[in-house]
């Protein structure tokens, strides 16, 4: 902390230049210039070229190249950290499984500009892994999932999330298990104006938003959601996943008994406002309640649903 400055009448003016030299070993060197005219603060910028663990609190942490990992890469362990990746890709569960940035406990994390990649011979990898952490912010990446049983960002008990303007999409060989979006338990959040494609061509049951385990009073609008293969689902609600919002979503599927929206059971006061569902193969459903989800109580205004099947 450098504190100088002298004082005449109401006028505070800062005397002197001052050069800092900030370093850190396994880190490439960055300057600035700052010009400080008040009090203020000045988040430091750390360019680093390799995965690993990001543990300083209150930085900004810029990806210079593309990195790769063989499980892991990015394991945040502070709060309020940026990851910056300026357009570069991390491509990570190369040999084992493992996620592209992994957040436990730790608040505050924006993560932004990234190209994800998983590209593991193995299952259970998700792009952005988030575990009873509040604040965090996902935007403008895109984020890309090859294996079965991988998410691209999965919330686990967390809270006041915001994914803002994210790319998507999901493949998967034996076409079960992964999603775009997973949502556990997780509360409070807010997904907006982003695109989430399921592009499997083969397997059934596959989701492209799901919630469950009681996810509540979350917000969903502005996106685009896209599915093509059989009995597949636009967005799922299941165990007492209430109060969430829908709002201006376009919502297609393709394959033969596929769902626009499936309330499962004892998913109730759920609003759905100005969407707009597609669903064009045989036997399928625009939205489809399970006899105990108590649709009564949810609030469907001006949402417009097409169907080969049934309402």
């Amino acid at each position: 902390v450098v504190l100088d400055y002298w004082r005449n009448a109401t006028v505070v003016s800062n005397q002197n230049n001052y050069t800092i030299m900030v370093s850190k070993s396994a880190y490439t060197s960055v300057s600035r210039s700052v010009n400080i005219t008040n009090n203020r603060f000045e988040a430091f910028i750390i360019n680093f070229g390799s995965c690993g663990i990001l543990d300083e609190e209150n930085r900004v942490y810029s990806l210079p190249k593309s990195v790769n990992s063989s499980g892991t890469c990015f394991t945040i362990t502070a709060n309020n950290i940026t990851i910056d990746g300026n357009g570069f890709s991390i491509n990570h569960s190369k040999l084992n499984n493992g996620d592209g940035i992994f957040i436990l406990r730790y608040n505050g994390t924006t993560i932004k500009n990234l190209i994800i990649r998983e590209e593991s011979s193995v299952f259970s990898s998700d792009g952005v892994q988030v575990t009873l952490s509040y604040n965090t912010t996902i935007v403008n990446n895109t984020i890309i999932v090859n294996r079965d049983l991988s998410d691209g960002i999965s919330l686990d008990r967390s809270i006041n999330t915001k994914i803002i303007s994210n790319n998507i999409t999901v493949f998967g060989p034996l076409g079960y298990g992964s999603n775009a979006i997973k949502l556990s338990s997780a509360n409070f959040n807010t997904i907006t104006n982003n695109t989430f494609y399921s592009l499997r061509t083969i397997g059934t049951d596959n989701h492209v938003v799901e919630f469950r385990s009681s996810s509540n009073n979350n917000i969903l609008a502005n996106n685009r959601i896209a599915i093509s293969s059989a009995k597949s689902y636009g967005i799922t609600l299941l165990s007492y996943s209430d109060y969430n919002t829908f709002i201006n979503n376009a919502i297609t599927t393709s394959g033969s008994s596929g769902y626009g929206i499936y309330f499962g059971i004892s998913s109730s006061f759920n609003s759905l406002y100005n969407n707009t569902i597609m669903t064009s193969g045989d036997s399928s459903h625009g939205l489809y309640f399970q006899k105990a989800s108590r649709y009564i109580s949810s609030i469907i205004d001006k949402t417009n649903v097409y169907t080969n099947g049934s309402f």
